[in-house]
């Protein structure tokens, strides 16, 4: 039971530090004169690794199982990423009408086909979530091994918001 214990531990403390490298390197990039796709790019690629060597790990697979699952994580992950960025942006653009110094009659007509939008991402967003959580544990030959990928897919979740929140830089008060 403790060498279970001390197991999971040493695997905690081992994807902290993949995501947090990977985050790091993402930090790094920053300072570069990167484009922002290539920026996304690295990170990615980081985030895949950790998740490959996660899976070896957890689930006591080869390689190439490991990194065909991690494939099909960031595959099923794709359109969530996208969709996340695009339904931000569409909310700032409420935001900012919400703001405007004109009639409710005018912000209502502008805001219109934004809030359609921004209705129609999360829709979009909520059904690929699902999808993911729903197919991809499924790629576990066994029932044990589908809970594995269920929790490791939550844990890295939380921990790569958790880390992307560190490297954010602060806000200006002006």
């Amino acid at each position: 039971m403790v060498i279970i214990m001390i197991k999971q531990s040493f695997n905690l403390c081992l994807l902290s530090t993949l995501i947090l490298t990977g985050g790091i390197s993402y930090a790094q990039d920053r300072g570069k004169q990167l484009s922002e796709s290539q920026k996304i790019e690295n990170y990615l690629k980081s985030l895949k690794e950790a998740r490959i060597e996660q899976i070896k790990l957890r689930l006591d697979v080869s390689e190439e199982r490991a990194n065909a699952i991690a494939t099909k994580w960031a595959d099923y992950e794709a359109p969530i990423r996208r969709m996340s960025i695009d339904s931000m942006s569409v909310w700032r653009q409420m935001q900012f009408i919400i703001q405007e110094a004109t009639s409710e009659k005018e912000k209502s007509r502008k805001i219109k086909p934004l809030f359609d939008q921004y209705t129609t991402l999360r829709k979009g967003l909520s059904q690929s979530r699902l999808r993911l959580y729903q197919e991809l544990p499924m790629m576990g030959d066994t029932p044990i091994q589908q809970a594995r990928i269920l929790f490791l897919m939550e844990e890295m979740e939380r921990k790569e918001r958790d880390g992307l929140k560190i490297h954010r830089k602060p806000q200006s008060m002006d």
